[in-house]
């Protein structure tokens, strides 16, 4: 399955990009990478990535989603990530991302820890 990103706006200034599929090695992971360095480059600073529709993870994945954090402090800003699913989840605690990736339960939640 192709991955998909739906980009949205939550409250004034939270980038949310939902994405759909199956994040792994490829062309498709690479273009994911791109679309979060163009929100840094663009102004996003509260960036969350919703992957409650994210079926699996590879460690390319991993390291996405890890550079993806590095940019935005790099950046002076903030990266959440939502909605892991228990599959997702597991393969985050293999690699001990869930030690350094801010995890939230669901999209809403991860944007009001912005807000608040």
């Amino acid at each position: 399955m192709p991955i998909t990103v739906q980009s949205r706006t939550a409250g004034s200034d939270v980038t949310v990009l939902a994405i759909k599929g199956r994040m792994h090695l490829g062309t498709q992971l690479q273009d994911l990478e791109e679309n979060v360095r163009k929100q840094v480059a663009s102004g996003c600073r509260k960036l969350v990535l919703d992957l409650s529709e994210v079926e699996y993870v590879d460690s390319a994945a991993l390291g996405m989603l890890m550079m993806g954090y590095g940019t935005m402090q790099e950046a002076g800003g903030k990266l959440h990530i939502a909605g892991t699913s228990e599959r997702v989840l597991g393969t985050m605690r293999i690699a001990h991302a869930d030690k350094v990736l801010p995890l939230f339960p669901d999209a809403d939640q991860a944007v009001a820890a912005f807000l608040s």
